[in-house]
């Protein structure tokens, strides 16, 4: 039986994918065997030697722990304690635990905002925040740390959704249910997205792939939407009809400016497109689920909870 251990195992991303590792018939060693399955506060405050006894045993470890982009009051100097400094930390331990594979989920925010070509695991980095900074200086230095037994794969996710989701989407969600009509008909650029259930399918199949050293994998869902499309398809879920007008971007960005809020234009209105097909093959894998089916379920999860 193959054996994991899990950072992050209380977040979003993290507990989905320990209750995907156990339906695949993985072990995920317990948070109170040591750091291993824990937070962030209790991995800071382990040595690289006290990280390396949690490890032991372990056939790969997922290091999804970390600041993400909407942590509040989180300087620059926060990001890179904890996206870099911590993650390059937990994959020397891992190296010297002899695990056989480290996964860390890094985001394709490190290279940019924006894109109508799909974005290629070699593209250059472009990364525009202090988090997508940290992230990005976190892959140079696990790229630059040497040769060691242990594979490392760094998997760089898109906007990802689901039960629990919160942010940008989840204010979308809310908002696609009001039954107003919204401002979106002219966002028809093309975003990647990654559902949940693929996203966690796909990182559980990662060691199994016979990858060879050091490689960075991007994933995405099968189907991407423009965000006209993806806000008529909420607003169905929702029983609501699709009512959307439109207006330009350039319009959009100058009331956003108003109101400090052109990164969420960025985000309606700009293209942000992944290359996934390569990293797949690489793998072995196909997304399970179509997006349509992991959008009701979202939705459906969100109106449970109201």
């Amino acid at each position: 039986m193959t054996v994991v251990c899990v950072t992050g195992a209380s977040g979003f991303i993290g507990g989905a994918l320990v209750r995907r590792l156990k339906e695949l018939d993985q072990e995920v060693l317990p948070a109170n065997r040591g750091a291993a399955a824990t937070g962030i506060g209790d991995l800071s405050r382990r040595s690289r030697a006290e990280l390396a006894r949690a490890l032991a045993g372990a056939d790969a470890v997922y290091h999804l722990a970390g600041l993400h982009e909407g942590s509040r009051h989180a300087t620059a100097a926060d990001f890179d304690a904890v996206n870099r400094q911590l993650t390059l930390r937990l994959f020397n331990a891992a190296c010297a635990a002899g695990v056989r594979a480290f996964v860390w989920l890094s985001t394709i925010k490190v290279l940019g905002e924006v894109s109508e070509a799909p974005l290629r695991p070699d593209a250059a980095q472009a990364p525009a925040s202090d988090y997508a900074r940290s992230k990005a200086s976190a892959e140079r230095a696990l790229l630059d740390a040497g040769r060691q037994s242990t594979t490392l794969a760094i998997v760089r996710a898109p906007l990802v959704y689901g039960p629990g989701v919160r942010g940008n989407f989840a204010a979308l969600m809310r908002l696609c249910g009001t039954g107003l009509p919204l401002p979106l008909a002219g966002a028809t650029a093309l975003r990647s997205m990654v559902g949940l259930a693929n996203l966690v399918d796909f990182l559980a199949r990662v060691p199994a792939g016979n990858l060879d050293g050091k490689e960075i994998l991007h994933v995405r869902d099968a189907k991407e939407w423009s965000v006209t499309e993806l806000a008529g398809e909420l607003q169905r879920l929702s029983g609501r009809s699709s009512r959307q007008f439109p207006m330009s971007g350039k319009l959009a960005g100058s009331i956003a400016g108003w109101l400090g809020g052109r990164d969420l234009v960025t985000r309606l209105f700009e293209p942000l497109r992944v290359e996934g097909e390569a990293s797949a093959r690489r793998v072995g894998w196909k997304p399970p689920w179509p997006s349509e089916e992991l959008l009701k379920e979202t939705v459906a999860w969100t109106r449970r909870k109201r």
